[in-house]
């Protein structure tokens, strides 16, 4: 009874150790196997990635010194292709041991003189360029940082003319560098000094706005020049306020006859149309035939498209004044003309000078093309 027992309590311990010793063969077997793909592929991530799953695989230390050995060398090839301080810096922490290591640090050497010898010619830094020449006297960089304080200096030179500005000190500077980077400048420094000068101290004495356009006419480039300009354009601006203020039609034409170059001609002329249609609406004037709308396709987007024909012999005058913009012209006898505005509402006038003064007026909305036709009636 004893024997049967025994068989019956120690079988299934039996099967766990079978089943477990198969597994295990099972194991070594893939392990194995990936060992040597790994080894075939000999990449970082492929040895990455088999002590990741075997970490403690028999052959794990070899594959770990493989994986050292690749990244020394993925550094070294990303140190020498960016050329960069920090990646040599890096390399040489990180591998002290490495057969690179003279080459290394020779590129660091190299990089590093590079960098400094940059940055202290891309500067102004007397100390920085001659520190640069102490540091590195065998330096292939030698004349190029010498050339650089020789224009350092001439430039502080340059500098110490200009703040004084006097006849005296340009001319110092032409005699000691009469091939120098601002020699022109200085020769024409002189010529101010000595024919501009005079001439900006007789404007500022006239002060009037005809001595200050004589002068800017005769000298539109001298140093002066911004000055008298915005003397120009402060009068210019008052005299636009001013007229204004009148609100009247004589005054803006006044304007515009004094500035025909101003900056507020394109307000004027809106401003002179406004005005004109003020006084034809004030007056007499017949109905403004209504115009046919042709079509609601715009030429331009948020644009209306307006042909006017002249069925008459005489000369026809067209205004529209609108909010955004305002519009007067002419169109021969029998002629037609095109002309667009933006959409909105517009006071219209026509006036036709035949044997006596035709005028109609009225109000219109333009959101499309449209057509209309002037004639005179029975």
């Amino acid at each position: 009874m004893r024997t049967v027992f025994f068989r019956k309590a120690y079988r299934p311990l039996f099967l766990l150790a079978a089943g477990f010793i198969l597994l295990s063969g099972c194991t070594a077997i893939r392990s194995g196997l990936e060992y040597r793909k790994a080894g075939k592929e000999n990449t970082i991530s492929a040895y990455e990635g088999f002590l990741k799953h075997y970490p403690d695989h028999k052959q794990a230390g070899k594959v770990r010194d493989t994986l050292g050995k690749l990244y020394e060398l993925r550094d070294w090839e990303k140190a020498k292709n960016t050329k960069a301080i920090a990646d040599y810096e890096y390399f040489i922490s990180t591998y002290p041991s490495s057969k690179y290591m003279p080459e290394a640090k020779k590129l660091l050497a190299e990089a590093t003189e590079k960098k400094e010898y940059e940055d202290a010619v891309a500067g102004s830094d007397l100390q920085a360029l001659e520190a640069f020449l102490a540091k590195y006297p065998g330096s292939y960089h030698i004349p190029s940082v010498e050339k650089r304080i020789k224009e350092v200096k001439e430039d502080m030179e340059w500098a110490s003319a200009r703040a004084n500005n006097t006849i005296q000190a340009y001319e110092a500077y032409i005699l000691k560098y009469p091939a120098g980077r601002h020699f022109i400048d200085a020769k024409y420094a002189v010529f101010e000094l000595k024919n501009v000068l005079p001439e900006w101290e007789k404007t500022l004495k006239a002060n009037t706005e005809n001595a200050y356009k004589s002068f800017v006419a005769k000298y539109p480039k001298c140093s002066y020049a911004p000055m008298a300009f915005q003397y120009l354009k402060n009068k210019e601006d008052e005299a636009w306020k001013k007229a204004l203020e009148k609100t009247t039609l004589q005054a803006i034409q006044e304007f515009i006859k004094n500035y025909p170059a101003s900056s507020h001609k394109i307000e004027a002329d809106k401003k002179i149309i406004d005005l004109e249609l003020d006084a034809i609406f004030a007056g007499k004037y017949a109905q403004l035939p209504a115009a046919e709308k042709v079509s609601d396709i715009k030429i331009r987007n948020e644009y209306s498209s307006i042909e006017i024909h002249n069925g008459t012999g005489y000369l026809l005058t067209v205004w529209y004044s609108g909010k955004s913009d305002s519009k007067k012209i002419t169109v021969l006898p029998y002629a037609t003309q095109i002309i667009e505005l933006p959409d909105g509402e517009y006071r219209v006038a026509a006036t036709i000078n035949g044997d006596k003064v035709y005028t109609c007026a009225g109000m219109a909305t333009c959101s499309g093309v449209y057509s209309i036709k002037y004639s005179i009636g029975p």
